[in-house]
């Protein structure tokens, strides 16, 4: 083998290596953002779920404190004037 073909080898496998990196790291970034949105959604929905159960305890709760203060009688004011 001549010089020249030892050069055409080396640099085919450079260039072979360099479009398989391509190739990983666009699949790998791909993949990456396919999964972290998997988690983020799974994410916000687990606590979109806690926050409603809040919502409905607290909105309870409200309704019940309103209902005491609406049963309880407040006295009436009432004013002499005098003319």
């Amino acid at each position: 083998m001549e010089m020249i073909e030892y050069v055409k080898l080396v640099t085919a496998f450079i260039v072979s290596i360099g479009g398989s990196s391509v190739v990983i790291i666009a699949l790998s970034k791909w993949f990456g953002n396919f999964l972290s949105t998997r988690l983020l959604d799974a994410y916000n929905n687990k606590h979109e779920k806690e926050l409603e159960v809040i919502k409905t305890k607290y909105a309870s709760e409200l309704e019940n404190t309103k209902n005491v203060f609406r049963s309880v009688e407040q006295p009436k004011i009432t004013r002499n004037i005098q003319a």
